[in-house]
């Protein structure tokens, strides 16, 4: 359907085309009788030959200067914007042009990025370009396409921030106030990730450190279970790691008094 769309509009406009050319050739073919007040009322009275003639050298002119080509739309770029190094980062381009042609993209980059040209592809489908960053920085990129005889515009610049991402460092800890020595107490936190990786949570209860959970999508509640073997005030932290073995700083601490017994949770005197 998208096919036959094309040739009808590209037929269309070679037809309009050799119209428009007529107007300097029709002079070297001597029609006097060509009256300039509308291009249909005009070509009504241009014999069949005649009009033929001009309309065939019309033709051949657009086919061997090509009258009118457009270039190709400016490039949108898309991919993350942020990495690791030695991390394959996907990056795409996608162009449009209107007469259907194929297209190639230019992707520059800035200092320590191979540049280049893509391979032909068809217009309107995305084109994707794998990099790998062999170094930390901040990488600049930006893109152009080109059909056969025309260059697009250059695109919006595209930057990707290289470091050694880590899990952002969890909200603090969140539970009771009080707990009775024995009981089993819940605590729940969650940590985001830059890279939006998954991540894995370890609470450090104030006695002892927990083992670490499975592994969840990033902004993923958590919950941990702990029973406290002594009265006393305890701070309860949390921290994050991701599959890459990265692990964030501690979170800030939410205290958690712990007593012998429901008497004292009441305030109550021996």
């Amino acid at each position: 359907m998208v096919t036959d769309y094309r040739v009808k509009f590209k037929m269309y406009c070679l037809f309009i085309q050799s119209l428009t050319c007529l107007q300097f050739i029709l002079p070297f073919l001597q029609i006097k009788e060509l009256q300039i007040k509308g291009f249909l009322s005009s070509f009504r009275r241009l014999r069949p030959r005649a009009y033929a003639n001009a309309a065939i050298i019309g033709i051949t002119f657009l086919f061997f200067i090509g009258c009118e080509n457009l270039p190709p739309s400016t490039p949108i770029v898309l991919g993350p914007q942020r990495a690791r190094p030695n991390d394959t980062v996907m990056v795409s381009a996608l162009s449009v042009d209107k007469e259907g042609d194929s297209v190639s993209y230019f992707f520059e980059w800035s200092e320590g990025v191979e540049s280049g040209w893509s391979d032909w592809i068809s217009e309107g489908i995305e084109y994707y370009r794998p990099v790998v960053f062999q170094d930390t920085g901040l990488f600049f990129l930006r893109v152009k396409a080109r059909d056969t005889r025309q260059e697009s515009g250059w695109s919006d610049t595209f930057a990707v921030d290289v470091r050694y991402w880590t899990p952002q460092v969890p909200r603090p800890p969140s539970g009771p106030d009080t707990v009775i020595v024995g009981d089993t107490v819940k605590f729940v936190s969650l940590a985001l990730h830059p890279l939006e990786q998954s991540v894995a949570l370890q609470f450090h209860w104030g006695d002892t450190i927990g083992e670490w959970s499975s592994f969840v999508p990033p902004g993923t509640s958590v919950w941990q279970r702990h029973s406290y073997l002594l009265p006393g005030i305890y701070e309860v932290r949390c921290r994050a790691k991701d599959r890459a073995g990265y692990v964030s700083d501690w979170s800030l601490p939410e205290t958690v008094l712990v007593v012998e017994s429901r008497f004292d949770m009441q305030g109550g005197a021996r």
